[in-house]
């Protein structure tokens, strides 16, 4: 089977970047209830009663993204999955810990495949750029770009650098002792042109 289907070496995937939600005046007692929620925390409020967290928090939560995101992509490498083990997700909740294992054991596959069939790739590079993060209660909707290069082996240094785009809209929970936990990641790219650190048709 050709897994790489219409994702071809060198091939540029563009995520559709999220529209942010269309925020408004809340009206009336809305508007004075919004006003006090938000003024203790010093963040602002957005239309739909939500909060949009702070430059350093969100910087925090780009971080855990881009770790995860970066895990993806190398586990389709050579560098990283014949070098060593991949390590182990780290901030994840048990349950997402569970599906990006799955995943990563198909990704692994897959990098295999592609270095059976051309060489593969030697390594990733993941740069996860936040576009909006609105907290509600103890859960935090993180909607970023991550933008990938995936490089050609060391040996084939002629070979096209493969580069894509995926908007993604990350979830995260707040644990009892206050820590942030990557709890779920939906991709924007799911499709015939997904690159290969997609797995689609798993659970949203």
């Amino acid at each position: 089977m050709d897994v790489l289907g219409e994702w071809g070496r060198g091939a540029v995937s563009l995520g559709r970047r999220p529209r942010s939600s269309p925020g408004g005046p809340v009206p009336g007692a809305a508007a004075v209830a919004a006003a006090l929620l938000c003024a203790p925390l010093l963040t602002a409020c957005t239309g739909d009663g939500g909060q949009k967290l702070s430059r350093a928090e969100t910087a925090r939560l780009t971080a855990i993204a881009d770790a995860y995101l970066q895990l993806r992509a190398d586990a389709v490498t050579a560098t990283a999955r014949d070098a060593h083990p991949l390590p182990r997700p780290a901030r994840l909740t048990p349950a997402f810990d569970r599906r990006t294992a799955d995943d990563l054991g198909q990704l692994t596959k897959t990098g295999r495949e592609v270095q059976r069939l051309d060489g593969g790739y030697g390594r990733a590079q993941v740069d996860t750029v936040a576009q909006t993060a609105t907290r509600r209660g103890d859960t935090v909707t993180l909607k970023a770009m991550e933008n990938a290069k995936l490089h050609p082996p060391a040996d084939q240094a002629d070979a096209p650098v493969e580069e894509y785009a995926v908007s993604h809209i990350l979830t995260f929970t707040r644990t009892a002792s206050g820590d942030w936990l990557l709890d779920g990641d939906r991709p924007e790219e799911c499709n015939g042109l997904a690159p290969v650190t997609q797995v689609c048709g798993g659970p949203a």
